[in-house]
């Protein structure tokens, strides 16, 4: 028989169990609520994406299409440009007939005639209005005429002739990246461009423009310069064996009396050059006497000597006169002048502890 204690027993195993049950009921169910939850996110912003995507090309295309109506209005079709050319061989057709109505007067037909109620002011505000027939042609360096500085560039092209005339040049600069931006606009057709950095790469890129329309474009690249003044090549026109002159650049930089250059004893030209890799701007040139064994050369050597430029290392141009002046430097000031090619030279020996431009 079951007694009291087996009933209880019993019904507190089945409301375990019933508990159990259910608990793992919930458990499924609220797992299966996260997954319905996930999914309908997604697909929510699955929708949400859509939705903006459309909206966008929506946005691109009302963009395009607005474009394409303002591009409409300053751009002739095809059958307007051949309307125009008829229009410019009836004036032209027109102008034949006037004059031969002038000679021929007393005719009463002229069978070459068109008939036609377009007055010619009418058609020449068509042409006027329509802008420049064709592409606009690229203008054109002039090569010749474009210079480089440290931190300028100066550049030149040729106008170009278009009917009707353009409205502008436009100068673009870029860096190797290709990156432009507009530097000048206008009718002037040079331009001076400052500011820039030194030993860089620059592009320029040119065009010419009628109003909105936009003509071919040239590119022309330069490289501004690196003025280093300490950076050129020596060169002598002899040399001394018994004085054993270093005869560097680095003796002349070094601002030392004992080291130098110096040349032969002769009674010719003789000359102590510097050459640098490209023209340079110069405001001053600083030399000194060389003191070496007095018994093979005197300090004076040189006295009289002169100090020359040239742009070709041909035709010389003469700045200043070298001094002596004992254990001291003799500064040469110039007025500025740009050249590759400079020397002191003397129709006799000649000597310097240093040769330093400014």
């Amino acid at each position: 028989m079951i007694n009291l204690l087996d009933i209880d027993s019993i019904e507190s195993k089945s409301n375990q169990e019933l508990d159990k049950q259910f608990d793992r009921i919930v458990v499924c169910v609220e797992a299966r609520r996260n997954v319905l939850k996930q999914r309908l996110k997604e697909k929510s912003q699955t929708c949400r994406d859509n939705i903006y995507s459309k909206q966008e090309n929506l946005n691109n295309i009302n963009s395009s299409l607005k474009k394409c109506l303002e591009e409409g209005k300053h751009v002739l079709t095809l059958n307007d440009f051949a309307a125009l050319s008829r229009s410019k061989g009836i004036i032209d057709k027109m102008k034949i007939v006037e004059n031969e109505n002038v000679e021929h007067h007393h005719y009463n037909h002229l069978p070459d005639s068109i008939s036609f109620h377009i007055s010619i002011q009418t058609l020449l505000e068509m042409i006027n209005t329509a802008g420049i027939v064709g592409e606009i042609p690229a203008p054109s360096f002039i090569k010749e005429n474009c210079k480089v500085d440290r931190t300028n560039l100066e550049v030149e092209w040729k106008p170009i002739q278009c009917e009707p005339p353009i409205t502008a040049y436009v100068l673009e600069l870029g860096t190797n990246n290709m990156i432009f931006h507009e530097v000048y606009r206008g009718l002037e057709t040079k331009c001076h461009l400052q500011g820039l950095k030194s030993s860089t790469s620059y592009v320029l890129r040119l065009y010419a423009s009628y109003e909105r329309q936009s003509g071919k474009t040239i590119l022309l690249s330069l490289k501004t310069l690196d003025f280093d003044l300490n950076n050129w090549i020596l060169s002598v026109s002899s040399s001394y064996a018994p004085l054993n002159a270093e005869n560097t650049r680095e003796s002349l930089l070094d601002g030392q009396f004992t080291t130098g250059a110096a040349t032969s004893y002769s009674y010719s030209n003789e000359w102590i050059k510097a050459t640098f890799h490209h023209p340079v701007p110069v405001t001053s040139v600083t030399i000194a006497p060389l003191y070496k064994n007095p018994k093979v050369w005197n300090p004076q050597n040189g006295n009289s000597g002169t100090l020359q430029y040239s742009h070709d290392n041909n035709n010389w141009i003469t700045v200043g006169t070298i001094a002596y002046v004992g254990r001291q430097q003799q500064k040469i000031e110039i007025d500025n002048v740009t050249a590759q090619y400079w020397r002191l030279c003397h129709n006799w020996c000649l000597g310097t502890s240093s040769f330093l431009f400014k």
